[in-house]
């Protein structure tokens, strides 16, 4: 060892090939560390400044890169695409383009800068889509909804968007309504930082207009998030111009293994509140170069301060002189869950070729929460001079079984159809929705 590091300290320019080779075998440590001992006995040596900052770079160490290639004075084509490279690699597309046409108005053939600004030109394409949607379940609650979308970038890392949509709802016996929205919405990326913002109106069943939209941070791999929506999952939703304004911090892992956990706080237009724990992962259990087995869990907690479940009639029948009471009740106007806890086992398989995907997937599990019932259960009027509410525990297994696939239909088309059925202790629902995207 102390052999190896006098050797080290002696290095010179004559040791250069042995450094490149390093460099060449992935041996980026050691590599580094003679490329900075030759660095330290020959600082004029150009080629071991321009190896050092390229194994910095090959190491991940972007920024630490950028500032080594930008140290060799003068610049030339090869300084340029390695600070190039290493701004790209980053995820800073702008200073990435910059310098790539840089290093291409010196030398025309990089045929490496011109294939890297493409693919940076391909990533800040605008793109159109049109999506349509259909939901039912037995709340009864049907909707039919279509939205569309247009996107556009001012520049590699600033993209623009404006999205406009409706829905139809029918809510049997409650009726028929329908709602409207529209949004502008912008997200730019300032080195390793994503900043999203969006704002428009939504026109709600009950002809009221109100303000939607939110804004998040993202510095990978956190996003802290807050965004106002219209609640409209629940039948009793169109009478209404419900509203909520969520707050959450999210951890995502989108690697090897996919994985994401997030904790959010929900604040209601009635001034009631929520909060949510949830966290799931999935590993590839399994894979070739055409399919991927998925496996893993999913855990959810969640609560409400108050609990919208209320009585919405009540009937009655004699018996044996007294009246036994029966008592009909819905969530207005969206879903209070009151203590619930569940956990679910996730399985999936994908198939991927050239122009597309399909991906299979379900998943399914144990619930438990605190359940509402109401009181009393008899009497001796045909109706009950007063009730009051009973909680009870209460445990099913939901589960949700899903279908999606991607396929493309020319170059710049790109059709992706999905259905998925899923059931909880309230009620079980289907869904559909097809999306058109075309990209310029």
């Amino acid at each position: 060892m102390i052999v190896a590091v006098v050797w080290i300290l002696a290095a010179t320019a004559a040791d250069l090939p042995r450094a490149d080779a390093l460099a060449h075998a992935k041996q980026f440590a050691d590599a580094e560390a003679l490329y900075r001992a030759i660095v330290a006995e020959e600082p004029e040596s150009r080629a071991a400044r321009l190896g050092l900052a390229r194994v910095v770079m090959w190491q991940g160490r972007y920024a630490e890169a950028m500032r080594l290639f930008d140290a060799i004075q003068p610049p030339d084509a090869d300084t340029l695409e390695g600070r190039a490279t290493a701004a790209y690699w980053s995820g800073d597309f702008r200073s990435a383009a910059r310098d790539f046409r840089r290093v291409l108005a010196i030398d025309p053939n990089r045929e490496f800068s011109r294939q890297s600004l493409a693919e940076i030109a391909s990533a800040a394409r605008s793109s159109q889509r049109l999506t349509i949607g259909a939901t039912r379940d037995d709340q009864p609650f049907d909707s039919v909804q279509a939205e569309a979308s247009a996107t556009v970038f001012s520049d590699p890392l600033t993209e623009w968007s404006v999205t406009t949509g409706g829905q139809s709802l029918d809510a049997g016996r409650i009726g028929e309504e329908n709602a409207s929205f529209v949004r502008i919405g912008n997200v730019t990326r300032f080195g390793r930082m994503r900043f999203a913002a969006d704002a428009g109106a939504q026109r709600f069943p009950d002809g009221e207009t109100g303000f939607i939209g939110g804004a998040s941070v993202n510095v990978k791999p956190f996003t802290l998030s807050i965004e106002r929506r219209a609640e409209l999952a629940a039948a009793t939703a169109i009478r209404t111009h419900a509203t909520s304004t969520t707050t959450s911090l999210r951890w995502d892992h989108e690697r090897e293994w996919l994985a994401s956990a997030e904790l959010s706080h929900r604040r209601y237009f009635d001034d009631n509140s929520g909060w949510s724990a949830t966290a799931w992962g999935v590993v590839p259990l399994w894979n070739n170069d055409a399919w991927t087995f998925w496996g893993g869990l999913s855990a959810a907690a969640r609560d409400t301060e108050e609990s919208r479940f209320a009585i919405t009639a009540i009937s009655s029948t004699l018996d044996s002189g007294a009246f036994r009471y029966s008592y009909r009740a819905e969530y207005d106007p969206y879903w209070t869950p009151n203590d619930l806890v569940e956990g679910r086992v996730v399985a999936a398989i994908e198939r991927r070729w050239q122009r597309g995907s399909l991906k299979l997937q379900a998943d399914g599990g144990y619930a438990r929460d605190r359940g509402r019932a109401f009181g009393p259960d008899s009497g001796l009027e045909p109706f009950p001079s007063a009730t009051w509410p009973v909680a009870f525990d209460r445990e099913w297994h939901p589960f949700r079984v899903g279908l999606t696939t991607s396929v493309e239909l020319a170059p710049s088309f790109r059709l992706e159809v999905g259905a998925a059925h899923g059931a909880t202790v309230d009620y079980r629902s289907t869904s559909f929705h097809a999306s058109l995207v075309r990209r310029h």
